[in-house]
């Protein structure tokens, strides 16, 4: 295997996981609606993934290795994906708050920091500002 395919791999592993955790996100309100699939679909295309691949991870999350990226602003970039999932239905619930949480964790973000960045994230989010301006916003939380 040359390089460039260990690292096309290793892009991939972690794109899959991605979008596992928005699965995980979008069932754990006990439903996954048509907009939260849409937006399933469209991160995993966004990410490299085919629909056929999407599907897979959405019918058999459970086989997806939980695989973070390891530097900051990719963490950031992913918390960030899972608030938007979060967000799609105009609800957070307790559920969804604690997955939050534990996916944060599993990131390598610092807990102390995980309900400040959802709080940031979210109202950011709410006003329309993009990933970079929330990603900046998100790096000076004290």
């Amino acid at each position: 295997m040359s390089i460039v395919d260990a690292f096309d791999s290793g892009q991939e592993r972690r794109s899959k996981s991605h979008v596992k955790n928005l699965v995980r996100i979008a069932q754990a309100d006990g439903e996954i609606t048509e907009d939260e699939l849409k937006l399933i679909f469209k991160v995993g295309s966004r990410h490299g993934l085919t629909k056929e691949e999407v599907q897979e991870i959405l019918d058999h999350p459970e086989t997806v290795q939980f695989n973070p990226p390891s530097d900051l602003e990719k963490k950031l970039e992913r918390f960030i994906g899972l608030m938007q999932m979060v967000l799609v239905d105009g609800v957070i619930d307790e559920a969804e708050s604690a997955l939050i949480r534990r996916i944060g964790i599993g990131l390598g973000l610092a807990e102390e920091k995980i309900l400040a960045y959802a709080e940031k994230s979210t109202e950011m989010i709410q006003n329309g500002e993009d990933t970079d301006d929330i990603i900046d916003a998100l790096r000076k939380v004290k």
